[in-house]
């Protein structure tokens, strides 16, 4: 079958910044194909335990997840914010996995700690470690794209 983009029904985050005039930070952005919105954690500190969680309204096999880490709508942003260092990536099925990201805009390809056979419902996605941004405590990610097959 296929492998394509398959989108979340739902995105949740433990905390998000609070939208301004010009922007939003909510989860939502991690799903809008657009490269120039990012989810900001809006806890205080660097954002390390701040967690994201997706859910699919029918049950998915994950053959990929691409990461866009980090604020990428400019180099200033992209610096002046966290990105994700660590990132433990669960699944419904209870498989976890550990993964470390590059301080690099554009996509990084994770491949998921799940059997290929198997349907996943949702993943819960939290910030183990964080590199620092130049300018702002929040920690950001741009898009996060899952890759596979109802």
């Amino acid at each position: 079958a296929a492998q394509a983009r398959v989108f979340p029904s739902n995105a949740k985050a433990s905390s998000s910044l609070p939208p301004t005039d010009q922007f939003t930070y909510g989860p939502s952005n991690l799903s809008d194909n657009d490269l120039s919105t990012a989810w900001n954690e809006g806890a205080s500190g660097d954002g390390v335990g701040e967690w994201l969680s997706f859910s699919f309204n029918q049950p998915v096999r994950l053959s990929r997840i691409d990461i866009a880490n980090g604020y990428q709508r400019d180099q200033k942003r992209y610096l002046g914010n966290g990105r994700v260092r660590g990132l433990r990536i669960e699944y419904s099925n209870g498989d976890m996995q550990e993964i470390q990201l590059y301080d690099d805009m554009g996509y990084q390809e994770v491949q998921p700690a799940v059997p290929s056979d198997v349907g996943i419902s949702s993943v819960r996605m939290t910030i183990l470690s964080v590199y620092p941004g130049e300018s702002w405590e929040d920690a950001a990610l741009s898009e996060i794209r899952f890759i596979g097959e109802r």
